[in-house]
């Protein structure tokens, strides 16, 4: 995912408090490093940046707010703003990464079920 020019000031903002936020109350493996363009790029999707920060606001006050990753806050704010619950949105998460993509077949192998198939047509090869 790419930032268009025009939110990169949105992006540096959010980029910011979510940082500090991840600092101050979450993993501290995840905040030795800022979120990545890409995590910036789904909140932003989700809405404009100051929406983003009240909602960050207002999920700071809970006992349950203790993100171990910057994914955390897209599924945070798909559930705050967007109203998508965050079982919904974790089951998904799941499913896809439980969805390997399809493996090609090697192609030695591929030209050798090509020559079997092809000797198998002929009767009498010898």
């Amino acid at each position: 995912m790419h930032i268009a020019e025009a939110k990169l000031a949105d992006a540096l903002r959010l980029r910011l408090a979510l940082h500090q936020f991840m600092q101050q109350c979450g993993s501290t493996r995840a905040a030795e490093a800022p979120p990545k363009e890409e995590i910036l790029a789904k909140c932003l999707a989700i809405s404009g940046v100051d929406e983003l920060l009240i909602a960050l606001r207002e999920i700071s006050g809970s006992r349950k707010c203790n993100p171990n990753s910057y994914i955390w806050f897209v599924v945070v704010f798909l559930d705050h703003i967007a109203g998508i619950p965050w079982k919904v949105t974790a089951e998904y998460m799941k499913q896809k990464k439980e969805r390997k993509p399809p493996q090609r077949q090697a192609a030695a192998s591929f030209q050798r079920e090509l020559v079997g198939a092809a000797a198998n047509q002929v009767k009498g090869l010898r």
